[in-house]
């Protein structure tokens, strides 16, 4: 080593098939043989004055049926036709219902390909799982369906009425850059543009070798176990790489990178760029992870899709806006009338509520089972996947790292992302800490017998306090907390609870934790939520359009999960990090939230340089749990 990698300077390697053109096109031409059969289910619970959303299923390769959500401008609010815009997900992600880019006058379809939820009836590899499923064999490897899914996506919408079929354009970021870049390439006489933000699936043994970070580090896990197989694997996932797609595309496109991403390494995406043979632009962000600069690319995004696609300009009318003005007063609450609400759950109802389900808990045994996983173990330490009851002997599953070495070692519980999905714990922290990753009930690995839904989870039994399922998730989180706690391999003393608001109520139920990290809020004064505030809140008032009659109940309930009635609980250190944009409701909900956690809270303000948030992070914790910090880019790593 010569020092500190240089992205710009990496040359990646990818294996290019002899015949790759030939396995494309007749891989088109044998999905040719299934009809699409597309529908489109009306929603109206989700649809706005602005905004019709749409539920939609179509055939797909091998005859999956493949889910989306389809949101297009009504035409008194702008008149059709519309440019199409594809939304391709990340690997963790769900899709989300796009009415933001339908008000920006779009016909915008989100697609599922199969594997996400309402599309996994048939094919449900999991998450990790989806990289190395079948990865030796082209015929049978995941993406080839995958890859074919998003391009019917894009026949899909071509079947409306209201569709141009000349302003066709795609964009998303990390796979979905992925799918942007195949998207185009496959359908080269459809798609008008694309953008591509910090592009997955391009030069995956490169990127396997320069991360430890997932999705990638699963193809190091395979490898790991079955190091046998590695030519064959590198054989193979060239027909898949985005860096020989991208020769194919003559339409402009936009990529953007963040110079210190860990998980789609800037080498990687340097590479597809340079491959790319038509009008093209590339933005490189400093210090950005894997959110690759969105804070400030964003504008850019949309301006090169507005350039190309040329939507209309919406023109609200009267009509629209008393409509929002009803949503604003009526559904989605004031601030009074949610601080009203509150009130009325009293300080004794609130702790009655809440020791009920610590001894509904108790009452629950753990019955933990703990399994190796040779995969995800090496010499710094080990890997096992676990079983635990949780309320109602719910069975909730959970990632567990223990570093080798002499112990007791410091704990992190790390509590669910709002999602389908949660990573195991990253390589740089198992190699300092004992790690818990837990999925709560209705996530993947613990969704028997209830599948959570995205959207759908926030309001699932929100009408009661005693049915809402978040009474559960939180218990889930407490459980985690008690399992871990009482680890031999663990040090009491230094514990710590990360993630959003499920951490606050985490730490102040259980007084095991000496720190606490906070990224996000999610319940905290939820129904003082803007009137829309995207999802997942947005579900709040989809609920409301339906039952409206609700709105006091659903207030109730709420409040017993507010992270501000349990900050007063909390004895650790606490850190919140708090985006710096003002009036945005994000970020006061957060900076109230700080402040109700009390005055020794740390209130880091974000910088939006993902690397460098992540990395302070990181210290933070670190030095309160008496180990060396680590940043997750790794700037030596070759």
């Amino acid at each position: 080593m010569t020092g500190p990698r240089d992205p710009r300077r990496h040359s990646v390697t990818v294996h290019r098939p002899a015949d790759f053109d030939e396995f494309w096109a007749a891989t088109l031409e044998r999905v040719k043989a299934v009809p699409l059969r597309p529908s489109f289910e009306y929603s109206e619970s989700r649809s706005t004055a602005e905004v019709a959303v749409f539920d939609v299923r179509y055939d797909s390769f091998d005859g999956l049926r493949i889910a989306g959500w389809y949101a297009v401008p009504r035409p008194e609010y702008v008149p059709p036709p519309y440019p199409a815009l594809m939304l391709l997900p990340g690997y963790m992600s769900e899709p989300v219902i796009p009415k933001a880019w339908a008000r920006r006058g779009y016909a915008a379809f989100a697609v599922a390909p199969r594997g996400k939820l309402r599309s996994n009836e048939r094919f449900n590899p999991g998450y990790p799982g989806l990289l190395v499923h079948n990865i030796v064999d082209p015929n049978t490897y995941s993406y080839r369906g995958f890859y074919v899914d998003a391009v019917r996506a894009v026949e899909t919408v071509l079947t409306r009425p209201e569709v141009d079929p000349d302003r066709v354009g795609v964009h998303g970021s990390s796979q979905g850059g992925a799918l942007t870049i195949t998207t185009a390439a496959l359908l080269g006489d459809v798609v008008a543009c694309g953008a591509a933000g910090a592009p997955y699936l391009c030069g995956f043994m490169d990127a396997a070798r320069l991360t430890h970070s997932y999705p990638y580090e699963e193809i190091n896990e395979y490898l790991r176990v079955h190091p046998e197989h590695e030519r064959a694997v590198a054989e193979s996932v060239g027909y898949f790489d985005g860096i020989n797609f991208a020769p194919k595309i003559r339409v402009p496109m936009m990529v953007y990178l963040g110079m210190e991403d860990d998980v789609c390494p800037p080498e990687t995406g340097f590479a597809v760029y340079d491959a790319l043979d038509c009008p093209k632009e590339l933005h490189t962000y400093d210090r950005c992870g894997h959110d690759a600069g969105i804070f400030w690319e964003m504008e850019k995004v949309e301006s090169f899709l507005a350039g190309h696609l040329k939507p209309a300009v919406p023109t609200p009318s009267g009509d629209t806006t008393a409509v929002t003005a009803g949503v604003t007063s009526g559904t989605a609450m004031s601030v009074a009338a949610e601080q009203a609400s509150t009130a009325e759950v009293t300080d004794g109802e609130f702790e009655a509520y809440w020791a009920r389900v610590d001894a509904e808990l108790a009452a629950s045994k753990a019955r933990p089972v703990i399994d190796l996983v040779p995969s995800r173990s090496t010499d710094d330490f080990t890997g096992y996947e676990i079983r635990i009851s949780s309320l109602g002997d719910y069975r909730l599953f959970g990632y567990l790292s223990v570093p080798k070495g002499e112990g007791p070692f410091p704990g992190i519980l790390a509590t669910p992302n709002h999602g389908s999905v949660n990573n195991p714990p990253h390589y740089e922290d198992r190699l300092r800490y004992v790690m818990l990753t837990i999925m709560h009930r209705g996530q993947r690995l613990a969704d028997s017998p209830f599948a959570a839904s995205y959207p759908g989870l926030l309001t699932e039994g929100i009408e009661s306090e005693q049915t809402y399922v978040y009474r559960g998730i939180v218990a889930d989180c407490l459980r985690g907390a008690e399992f871990l706690a009482g680890l031999p391999s663990v040090d009491p003393t230094r514990l710590a609870v990360v993630g959003d608001d499920l951490a606050v109520l985490t730490a102040a139920r259980r007084s095991v934790f000496s720190a606490v990290e906070v990224g996000g809020a999610l319940l905290y004064r939820a129904a003082a939520r803007e009137s829309e505030p995207g999802y997942p809140l947005e579900e709040l008032n989809d609920h409301l359009r339906a039952r409206p009659d609700t709105a006091d109940a659903l207030a109730r309930t709420l409040a017993f999960f507010d992270a501000g009635r349990h900050a007063p609980a909390v004895r650790a250190d606490v850190r919140v990090s708090v985006p710096p944009e003002e009036p945005a409701a994000q970020s006061g909900r957060l900076a109230r939230l700080a402040a109700d956690l009390g005055s020794a809270t740390t209130r880091y303000v974000l910088t939006h340089e993902g690397q460098t948030d992540a990395d302070v992070a990181d210290r933070w914790l670190a030095e309160r749990l008496g180990v060396p910090a680590s940043s997750k880019f790794d700037r030596q790593r070759t």
